[in-house]
Parts: structure tokens; C-alpha cells; sequence
């Protein structure tokens, strides 16, 4: 790691006070990390020195450098979201390997998240308990709020159906008199497709004026057809993307309410219901293939593979002549004892 090859060689600042942290991140995949952990810190007046200077997006770790209580670290583990945890380094090393052990394990356990992982202490931490009404799980295709104008915002990040495919209870619910005691709804399957037509549709009726929509939306790179589900109601504000892998990216779209619902106002299908991702994930493209095959042949590498298999029969070939060979020799000596043995 190259990172705290380099960093962990410079001197802390001069004063007593000061020790040198280490942060693990959660999720290697996340190119806003260090711009969090940045945020968290200046809401907690935190003045530290972060050495992030060779931080790349695929580094775990950053090198903090603070001269307050232990506490405030603590605090800052708490407050992100993609912090695993923050520990003290105690001595020197040139990767991750060596500084684990000049890590003191016993003061780790404060750092890692706990208890206080949870909704009611992100508004309590900010100061915003006043503000926090409760926990509802439903069916956002059932939505169970009253159909009227309250919401500030709405901010979601819809599942993309890549681990498992999102379900929704069932068009068709199951009929009464097989139901029990211990029912459970009849679900069906609920395509990537209809999720953000119903989340347009939610937050076009519920949203006031001036509201705003903020929400994650996966996209396959080599599909053109793909575009944004729009809105008669949302007005499109921004579409930033942010690249997964080769293959997918996704897009943070924000949207601001502009007028009242009417009737017939639906949310424009640019995508169809069923519409997905997850063969984009898992799937092997035999143009990708085919395209390895000509670049291996075009670095010589069937050429070199001929050469080597060349190499290998001739030096059998030779081998098996030196055996032959060997034979004869031992047959004519054999041969010419037996002979002078007769002669005697």
C-alpha cells in the first residue's frame, strides 16, 4: 500500500497532544468516501491533518494526524456512513500488514460502529430529534400515505435488482377464504422499470411545489436506448454519473416539482416496465472474448504457444533416440559376452 508506505514516514506535528490515526473505509468501490469523512469532520470542528494527498478511490485507508481527545474520533467513526472504523497507530510500517500490528487492539472496539448505528441517532446528532416522526415499511406500489401535497423532499435509492429481484405484493391479492390467521400478501415480481415509474408518480403527488425528488438510477454503459423516466409535474434539475465498472454506471437525479397533478397526469415511460441491469453484471460478452482471442494472437501469443509445444516434441524425439541408442549398446555388449563365452 503505497499510501501509508509514504505518509507513515512523516513526523508528527510538534506538540504532546498529537497522534496519528488510521482510517478504514467500508467499501472500496466508493469514490465519495474521502469527501464524507471531509464533511463529517467539518460539521464536528475537527482539526485535524488528513494526509490524502496520494489517496486514490481504490485505497482503504487514510492517514489522520490530531491533537484532540480520543472522544472526537469516536464521534466522527459514528457519524459516517462509510467508515468501518478509526484506530491509533502506535508505531511504524509499509503496508496494512505491518501497521496492524503496532495498532492497539484493545482501544479499537470504541471506534467500530455500535449501537448508535441507526436513524434516531443520525437526528439526534445533528440536533434534529424534534423533526424525527418514525419508521414506516411498506409497499410503495400501495403507497399507504394520504394522496395530498407535504413533502419537502423525497430521497430514495431504489433497489436495482442485481442480488435479488425487488418484489411488490401481488395485483391480484390471494382470495379470502384462503387466507389465515398468519397471512403474508401474495408478491410478484416488481421490474426496475415500474419502481421508478411508481417513485415519479409518488413524489408528483405528494411533493409540494418546489419540492424536490433526489434519486440513485443504475445504467447499462452500451445501452442507447436508456433514458430518464420523466414527469409531467418534475422538472429535470441534474443527472450526475458516477462509473461502477466497465460495464455499469448510475446516475444521481434530482428533479423539482413545477405544478399541481391533473388528471391523467401519469409518469412518462422512457423505460419499460420490465427493463433491468443484472445481465449486464453477470453476463460474459463473446465479442469480448473474441476480442481477447485477436489480441492474444496479435501479441504472438500463438505463435509463442506453437514454438513452446515445438520444443517440447523435439526434445522427447531426442530423448527417445538417446534411450534407443542406450538399448543397442547394452544388446551388443550383452551379445558379444555371450559369444566369448562359447568360444571358451
Amino acid at each position: 500500500m503505497r499510501l501509508l508506505g509514504s505518509v507513515l514516514k512523516r513526523p508528527l506535528p510538534e506538540g504532546d497532544r498529537w497522534r496519528r490515526y488510521v482510517i478504514e473505509f467500508v467499501d472500496s468501490r466508493r469514490d465519495f468516501r474521502l469527501a464524507e469523512i471531509k464533511a463529517v469532520a467539518e460539521v464536528l470542528n475537527v482539526n485535524w491533518v488528513l494526509h490524502d494527498d496520494n489517496y486514490d478511490d481504490e485505497t482503504l485507508h487514510v492517514v489522520a494526524d490530531f491533537d484532540g481527545p480520543e472522544s472526537v474520533m469516536v464521534d466522527v467513526a459514528e457519524r459516517s456512513m462509510l467508515v468501518r472504523y478509526i484506530a491509533v497507530l502506535w508505531g511504524w510500517g509499509t503496508d496494512w500488514t505491518s501497521c496492524m500490528q503496532h495498532i492497539n487492539h484493545d482501544a479499537l472496539a470504541p471506534y467500530r460502529k455500535g449501537p448508535k448505528e441507526n436513524i434516531w441517532s443520525n437526528f439526534e446528532q445533528y440536533g434534529l430529534s424534534s423533526q424525527f416522526v418514525g419508521v414506516l415499511v411498506a409497499d410503495n406500489h400501495r403507497s399507504p400515505y394520504v394522496n395530498r401535497e407535504m413533502f419537502d423532499a423525497v430521497v430514495a435509492d431504489p433497489p436495482y435488482g442485481i442480488r435479488e429481484q425487488a418484489r411488490r405484493i401481488a395485483s391480484q391479492p390471494l382470495a379470502e377464504e384462503h387466507r389465515t390467521e398468519a397471512h403474508f400478501p401474495k408478491s410478484e415480481a416488481y421490474g426496475l422499470g415500474s419502481i421508478f415509474h411508481d417513485l415519479l408518480h409518488f413524489a408528483a403527488e405528494r411533493l409540494v411545489i418546489g419540492g424536490r425528488l433526489c434519486f440513485w438510477i443504475p445504467e447499462a454503459l452500451d445501452d442507447d436506448s436508456f433514458k430518464l423516466p420523466m414527469h409531467p409535474c418534475l422538472e429535470l434539475v441534474s443527472a450526475c454519473q458516477q462509473m461502477l465498472s466497465g460495464r455499469l454506471a448510475r446516475r444521481l437525479v434530482t428533479m423539482r416539482k413545477t405544478r399541481h397533478v391533473q388528471e391523467g397526469d401519469r409518469t412518462v415511460e422512457t423505460l419499460p416496465a420490465s427493463w433491468e441491469v443484472r445481465h449486464v453484471v453477470f453476463r460474459r460478452d463473446d465479442e469480448e472474448e473474441a476480442e481477447e482471442e485477436e489480441q492474444d494472437a496479435g501479441d504472438g501469443g500463438d505463435g509463442d504457444h506453437d514454438t513452446s509445444v515445438s520444443k517440447v516434441v523435439e526434445a522427447v524425439q531426442q530423448a527417445q533416440q538417446a534411450q534407443q541408442a542406450q538399448q543397442a549398446r547394452s544388446a551388443g555388449s550383452t551379445r558379444e559376452e555371450e559369444q566369448e563365452g562359447e568360444r571358451r
